[in-house]
Formats: C-alpha cells, structure tokens, sequence
C-alpha cells in the first residue's frame, strides 16, 4: 500500500510539472506582445479615423479578445486583422498626447510612441471689429474644436470672452469682451492644445462727441 501510494504521488508529481511548463510556455508566449508602431499617430479631435497598430504576438484564442485604448477611452472599434495587426476606429478627444493601449486576451502591451489629437485652428470670424464695450457676439471658425464635453475657451488679444461656447468641431461662438485697440489675435483653446488667428480683431475707434 505505501509503494503504491508513492508511486500514485510521483504520477501526480510529473504530471504537475507537465502542466506547469504548459502554463509557463503560454504565459511567456501572452507576455511577448508588444506594440511597436502606431500609424497615424495624430488623428483629427471628431473620432473615427482608421489607425493601425503594429506589433507582435496578437494570437488571441478568438478575436474578439483583442482591444484598443486610445488615451484613456476605447476605440469605437477594434479589429484583429493578423498576429502583427489591429486596426482601431478612434474615439473623439482632445488629448495633446496619450499612449495607445493594446489588450490581448488579459495582457496588455503599451505603445513606445506618444499619440495625439490635431490642435485647434483659427481661420476665420464672422466680425473683425467690435465696439470697446463688447458684449458683441463672434463666431469663431476653424477645425478640432473637438466635441461639447471637452474644455474650449477663446481669446480676443489679451482678454477671455466673456463666455465661450461650442457650437461645432468647427466653430466656438465667443462674446467679446470690452476692450480697445487693433490687430488683436484671436486664439482658441481646446484643453490644453491652442490654434490662433494673429492681427485679425479690432476695436472700433472711439468718436469724439460734438462741443457746443
């Protein structure tokens, strides 16, 4: 009885050691994906620009176990296209820069390279001038305004407007603060990214009143 009992514990002893080199080999195999590009690493502030991940070792047990963080937020989609390629729809943002995240099953693999959102530009207004009282109210034309959760603001020179509001990726509506002066720069933020329109806003000139 006792020689059998050793010899059962020697079976379950070998067949332990077995299973933990299997285990060892797929964890070490789960632990080799890495991320080693990212293309395009800058994409536009509205989403839902294709942008492909490179890398190594994405053999998931079903693809469907493969995802992608863009920053903080998940990309609308993800898709395993082959053991060195995912390709991610991006989400909206605003982020000057974050790091893409890539999930394999229940390991994950950081990109090298920092990814960002397109900054805010400037191109037009719909005035160019307004009375040094302000109060007056200027659309803001442009692009990567991003969306109405993010933080915008906007500048007419030195002075905020007295109240900033999204209307579009492309246009922010400012109501201008009082003020004097000309060629003023108009600057727009979108979180911690800026986009100006330099020499482009003017106070009327004031109008010296009659003397009787």
């Amino acid at each position: 009885m006792p020689a059998t009992q050793g010899c059962n514990t020697a079976r379950c002893i070998r067949h332990a050691a077995i299973l933990l080199c299997l285990l060892s080999s797929w964890v070490n195999g789960i632990e080799s994906v890495s991320v080693t590009a990212v293309q395009p690493l800058t994409v536009p502030t509205t989403g839902a620009a294709m942008a492909t991940v490179f890398g190594s070792s994405f053999n998931p047990s079903n693809a469907t176990f493969v995802g992608v963080r863009w920053g903080d937020t998940a990309c609308q989609t993800s898709t395993w296209t082959s053991d060195s390629a995912v390709t991610c729809a991006t989400p909206a943002g605003a982020a000057a820069t974050a790091t893409l995240t890539l999930s394999v099953e229940t390991t994950e693999a950081a990109s090298g390279s920092a990814i960002k959102y397109d900054q805010p530009t400037v191109s037009s207004l719909t005035l160019t001038n307004g009375p040094t009282t302000g109060t007056g109210i200027v659309s803001i034309f442009g692009k990567n305004f991003a969306n109405i959760q993010y933080t915008q603001s906007a500048r007419l020179g030195n002075s905020a407007c007295e109240s900033t509001s999204w209307v579009s990726d492309s246009t922010i509506a400012c109501i201008a603060p009082a003020g004097a002066g000309s060629g003023k720069t108009i600057q727009t933020t979108v979180q911690t990214q800026s986009g100006e329109l330099t020499l482009n806003w003017s106070y009327d000139v004031p109008v010296a009143g009659s003397v009787s």
